[in-house]
């Protein structure tokens, strides 16, 4: 594990998370919290087009804005797509 990995369990430990999203067979899930049920479903299609069969989206505040936070199965070039689908809400 990165030290980069180690850094965001810290930080995702400190600071509870908003809403948590799980991706189990490329279809994104709310595991804890509220966000719409588009934000999901955009979540799900990003998940199926970019072949993430797994992973984990934590969604923080952080100065009154939410911030998304990832396991490390999804990689840098598909958090922004998840980071774009959030902030075109």
């Amino acid at each position: 594990m990165k030290l980069i990995d180690y850094l965001r369990i810290i930080f995702r430990y400190s600071s509870r998370p908003d809403f948590i999203i799980t991706i189990k067979n490329g279809i994104a899930n709310m595991s804890s919290g509220k966000v719409s049920e588009k934000l999901v479903s955009e979540f799900s299609s990003i998940a199926k087009n970019e072949n993430i069969s797994s992973g984990t989206i934590y969604g923080v505040k952080d100065n009154n804005r939410i911030v998304l936070e990832f396991s490390s199965s999804i990689l840098d070039g598909d958090r922004q797509r998840f980071r774009n689908a959030l902030n075109s809400l």
